[in-house]
């Protein structure tokens, strides 16, 4: 039985499946549930219809199915960003004090490892997920996952569902303006990934304030490091700025992830910060404010952005993943330590 044009883009119900297959929902309901309940030969004939058009049950579909049990998803892209342990820890208790477990997926924003999670989580009959700071394209993964159970994405780019994010080119420029109007004037940044939209948008705020201030964007001090692996973006990205005939006095760093890198850098070549060279980031994780000397950084709320996925993604276990998409935007604050120099008029 083949799927009809027409209907490649039609998220199918329960209901749809019923009539296509000429039984009761109630049957349709039985054979999903495995319940013995049902002829081998209607059994057969359901099971053929649901293959036919991909169908995956809305476990949000109060009384029609089985509903889905108490996990969430959470899709990271690494653990060796601090940012991500962190919001983790403040997620898991606000899920789980409304009765749900916490299922970490690792997927080192891989494409094949994040279509694999998320159709696994949906196998799995998982009430939602939460995906943190990943880019899927695929509008049919997509559509899947929205018909399957609850979602939230948290600083990514995926389109079709509700998101929280933070106000991340107004954060660097925050930033990049505390450096200038501390008297510098080459300002290199360093970062990675530069094709995701969040990370797209530092970039531009570190470039909109050197151009606001009168200062030239100079594209050798701009250091995208690409796929993080096995080394810190900032720590390799410092190398280079440093290597330059003429190098910035200071740089802001993409994250906090980076700029622990680039105090390792510099700590190692005996560049002493914020004497020799000024550091600024952007994040406001808690295990960064054991570096010495303090950092300068643009904070996120960091409690608040876990606060506001998780009502979000409660509600849309509750009502169903709504039509109206939903969008919050938290804002940064400008958190001052000693890591940057003031230099002299």
């Amino acid at each position: 039985m083949g799927q009809n044009t027409e209907d490649n883009n039609k998220i199918f119900k329960i209901t749809d499946i019923a009539k296509m297959a000429g039984v009761s929902i109630t049957t349709v309901s039985r054979v999903l549930n495995d319940s013995d309940k049902v002829s081998r030969k209607t059994r057969k004939k359901v099971l053929q219809v649901i293959q036919s058009v991909d169908y995956v049950p809305n476990e949000m579909a109060r009384g029609l199915v089985t509903k889905s049990n108490k996990t969430i998803g959470i899709l990271i892209p690494d653990i060796f960003n601090g940012y991500y342990a962190e919001l983790t820890t403040y997620i898991e208790p606000l899920l789980s004090e409304k009765g749900y477990s916490l299922q970490l997926c690792i997927t080192n924003s891989e494409v094949d490892k994040i279509a694999y999670y998320i159709n696994d989580m949906i196998r799995r009959r998982a009430a939602g997920v939460m995906i943190l700071s990943q880019k899927i394209e695929s509008g049919e993964l997509i559509q899947k996952m929205r018909n399957s159970m609850a979602v939230v994405s948290v600083e990514g780019d995926i389109d079709g569902v509700d998101c929280v994010g933070v106000e991340n080119k107004k954060g660097i420029y925050m930033a990049v303006e505390n450096l200038i109007e501390n008297g510098h004037k080459k300002i290199g940044f360093i970062g990675y990934e530069f094709e995701h939209c969040r990370l797209k948008k530092r970039v531009e705020g570190y470039q909109q304030a050197l151009e606001d201030h009168g200062l030239e964007v100079c594209e050798d001090y701009i250091i995208d490091e690409g796929k993080r692996k096995d080394k810190n973006p900032g720590y390799s990205g410092m190398l280079k700025l440093l290597q330059l005939p003429d190098p910035p006095t200071a740089v802001q760093c993409m994250n906090e992830y980076c700029a622990q890198g680039v105090y390792m850098a510099l700590i190692e070549r005996g560049i002493r910060i914020p004497e020799e060279m000024s550091v600024s980031a952007f994040d406001g994780q808690e295990n960064t404010k054991l570096l010495v000397p303090s950092l300068t950084t643009a904070a996120i709320p960091l409690r608040d952005l876990a606060r506001e996925a998780v009502e979000l993604l409660i509600h849309n276990i509750q009502h169903g993943n709504p039509q109206v998409l939903r969008s919050v935007t938290l804002p940064i604050t400008l958190k001052i330590g000693n890591s940057v120099r003031k230099m002299a008029d």
